[in-house]
Parts: structure tokens; sequence; C-alpha cells
């Protein structure tokens, strides 16, 4: 599988950067009430640092499919898609 968790925001970061066509879950960390599947070029990616810390995480794969079986294996649902307002994310 092709999933990277990066470890802090620079790496996070490096990761958007190189991977425009890539797609991220942003959940809590632990938990698994909040879960979000977003397109690496989503408006909402970049728009509240800190983006890793105490709360939450993000999973990132240039792959849809494996990003999807990973929210199945490790949150026991498939994570809704972002459709914020002014996101530009799926549209």
């Amino acid at each position: 599988m092709s999933i990277f968790q990066p470890p802090d925001d620079p790496a996070y970061l490096a990761w958007l950067d190189a991977n425009p066509n890539g797609y991220v879950i942003n959940t809590e960390r632990g938990g698994r009430q909040y879960v979000m599947l977003h397109r690496a070029t989503c408006n909402y990616m970049r728009r509240f640092p800190p983006f890793i810390g105490p709360s939450y995480i993000k999973i990132c794969s240039t792959s849809l499919d494996q990003l999807e079986e990973w929210a199945l294996q490790h949150i026991g649902r498939a994570a809704p898609r972002c459709n914020a307002p002014g996101s530009n994310c799926w549209r």
C-alpha cells in the first residue's frame, strides 16, 4: 500500500507539493469520530495550521482506492468526501 502518514507539518506540506493529484484523509488521532477525504488540492488542506498535532493526523496517498481501503480498515467506515463551501475539492 502506498500510504504515507506525515510525521509533522513540513513533511505534510512537502507531500502536498509533490503530489497535487493525490488524496488526503484528515482524521482525529486515535479516534473514529471525525474523518474527511480531500483531494490534495483542496483549499482546506493548507488553511488551518497546525495540520498535524495532538488532535489530528493526515493520511496521504496517490491512490484513491488504497486510501478508501485504509479508512475501512482503520476507521471502520468510508471517509465522506469534503464538500465544504469554496473548497473546490471534488468539483
